[in-house]
């Protein structure tokens, strides 16, 4: 009996020495079938090899082998060993599932994080959710997740001035986690949880952006809160760093909503004084060549003026774009390196900048040239449809003429 427990001793040692060899050289087959060896005999390796295995698993971005690691997880929760695994071991994953498209666990992982109070700081964990939030499932759960997260934060439940709530207070949704959350329910139909997530934001006193004020007018237009979208324009009117296409997402809101009110007279006046506006800078030619030099001195600007046709020709789906959703995962280690996770919040940022653009393929309203806001032919057949419906006959043809004369304008 003695001679036989040696035997089984000698023959792990041997096992976890092979294991180490097959991860270190990413021989992942050979890992597994050890790895599946050493489960049977003695259950699993020292927990350096475990977390190094996981690791190489996740690097892999392999939907196989990742989903595998996180069966490995799974089943040391099961078997309470929850301490096997490092806090950035489990976020590695958690990211890696998110890019593999698995919202479902990745933010399981994410929870559990949390109950083990490992708490993921939201430089990391935005991260994650840019990515959970690139199809209708994760963007449901992203949203679930910001909300279960901010919940922690309201009425005051953390003391910001005790130094052992830091680590939680690093967790707390900030900006770019809310904009990335809200980006997704506008894109997947989930409006209603966006504005749960709006409701919430003030209650933690997260800031409010240029992004996020337009994302909020696409959530009012799509809910039909008009009155909402009325006020957002004073701000919206204040604000001093909005690009064109911004400008462009706002009035296309507001115009939208205004139509689907059946509100002839507000989306005839915005409609009149796009045009008027349209008419006097092509009147002034001085100033349109001014504005034109300025454009091409500034042409790297990321703000710089981006016409309808030029939208069309965009690619903006992040899971077609290599740079982004499918770019290189990052090693381990450069990961670990990075204790402020600097790299994943500059990857969640552009990540949200895909988001946004992708919103931009539903404003159809307006477009705008050297930054004169200008309806559309859409806007036009729109509002004509709902004179035609409402049965005014009269009204719509000042609008017929100045868009014809525009058009002409234009021509010459």
């Amino acid at each position: 009996m003695a001679r036989t427990i040696l035997v089984q001793a000698r023959d792990t040692g041997k096992l976890c020495e092979e294991l180490e060899s097959a991860i270190y050289e990413h021989r992942l087959d050979d890992a597994w079938n050890l790895h599946e060896q050493h489960m049977h005999i003695e259950g699993f390796p020292r927990k350096s090899i475990v977390n190094n295995f996981l690791t190489a698993l996740t690097s892999s971005l392999d939907y196989q082998w990742i989903e595998k690691g996180y069966g490995l997880v799974e089943k040391a929760w099961e078997e309470h060993k929850q301490n096997l695994f490092d806090k950035e071991t489990l976020l590695y994953l958690s990211l890696g599932l998110a890019k593999c498209g698995l919202p479902i666990p990745a933010s399981t992982i994410l929870r559990k994080l949390i109950e083990m109070e490992q708490f993921p700081p939201v430089t990391a964990w935005s991260a994650i959710l840019a990515y959970m939030s690139q199809n209708s499932s994760g963007s449901y759960l992203a949203a679930e997740l910001v909300l279960e997260i901010g919940y922690l934060f309201q009425n005051g439940r953390v003391d910001p001035r005790k130094n052992s709530n830091e680590p939680l207070i690093a967790m707390k949704p900030n900006t770019t986690a809310c904009n990335i959350a809200l980006a997704g329910c506008l894109l997947f139909g989930t409006t209603r949880k966006a504005e749960q997530v709006l409701d919430m934001m003030p209650r933690i006193n997260v800031k409010t952006d240029a992004t996020l004020l337009i994302i909020m007018a696409h959530i009012y237009e799509r809910n039909g809160r008009r009155e909402e979208l009325k006020m957002l324009k004073r701000h919206i009117d204040e604000v001093q760093n909005l690009s064109d296409l911004q400008f462009r997402q706002f009035y296309n809101c507001l115009l939208s909503c205004h139509l689907k009110f059946r509100d002839l007279d507000s989306a005839s006046h915005m409609v009149l004084e796009m045009l008027e506006k349209a008419k006097k800078a092509q009147n002034a030619l001085s100033l349109a060549n001014l504005s034109f030099e300025t454009d091409k001195k500034c042409s790297t600007s990321p703000h710089r003026h981006v016409s309808g046709e030029e939208l069309n020709h965009i690619n903006f789906d992040g899971s077609e774009n290599p740079s982004l959703v499918q770019r290189h995962f990052l090693s381990y280690e450069i990961f670990y390196r990075d204790r402020k996770f600097s790299r994943l919040e500059t990857e969640a940022t552009e990540l949200l900048d895909v988001l946004i653009m992708k919103l931009l393929r539903q404003v159809e309203l307006i477009t705008t040239e050297r930054g004169v806001l200008q309806p559309t032919e859409s806007a036009y057949v729109k509002l004509i449809k709902v004179y035609l419906e409402a049965g005014r006959n009269k009204g719509f043809g000042r609008i017929s003429n100045q868009g014809r004369e525009r058009k002409f304008s234009d021509i010459c």
